[in-house]
């Protein structure tokens, strides 16, 4: 009896825990695309501006608005300019990640997030891959993902993750607790994206 007592108590623990982590993630849209953001997360919106077009910052909520140089959040990009179809998985195996010269899409090497001097890297050779799986998403969907580690003139090291939908041709780029942006970038569904002409 004690131990039917118990072994229902830890299904209600547990229960309760995922109903508790459904409740603190909220489901969000961009452009058709959906995504859930934990609690102490936020989203904004980057309207067109030059090569950038549209892209969506995500970052914590203690930010003021999303900052490209501040590492701790990433951004979706636009489709790429550059309509070969390879892009950028082709190039995504390069020690220093993919030149944006095959993209259209600002900042995609895998550099230091800082601003000024604080951004650049030390060494461009100690730039390395230190991972690269896949990352499932929803609807049966998976992003292409490279993780690079890279020494910054500030003295951090840094990981940076760039992850990669060719169908709807979406890249995204962030700096910091990878882990984290694996977990929001999981539930992303891109079925219904579509972005806005102009």
């Amino acid at each position: 009896m004690r131990r039917t007592i118990a072994v229902l108590a830890a299904a209600t623990l547990s229960l309760g825990a995922v109903a508790t982590q459904a409740q603190a993630d909220t489901a969000r849209s961009w452009y058709g695309l959906t995504l859930n953001l934990p609690s102490g997360w936020a989203m904004t919106k980057v309207p067109p501006a030059g090569l950038g077009g549209h892209m969506l910052g995500v970052h914590p909520k203690s930010w003021k608005g999303f900052d490209f140089w501040r590492p701790g959040g990433f951004y979706l990009a636009p489709p790429s300019l550059d309509s070969s179809g390879d892009w950028p998985v082709k190039y995504l195996d390069d020690r220093f990640g993919f030149d944006e010269s095959h993209s259209g899409v600002a900042e995609n090497r895998a550099s230091c997030v800082a601003t000024g001097k604080d951004g650049k890297v030390v060494d461009a050779k100690s730039a390395k891959i230190v991972d690269r799986a896949a990352l499932p998403m929803a609807a049966g969907k998976s992003w292409v993902r490279r993780v690079w580690q890279v020494k910054c003139a500030n003295g951090s090291t840094q990981l940076i993750g760039i992850w990669h939908y060719a169908k709807a041709k979406l890249t995204v780029k962030g700096a910091g607790d990878i882990k984290a942006f694996d977990r929001i970038l999981a539930t992303v569904d891109p079925t219904r994206f579509k972005l806005p002409k102009g």
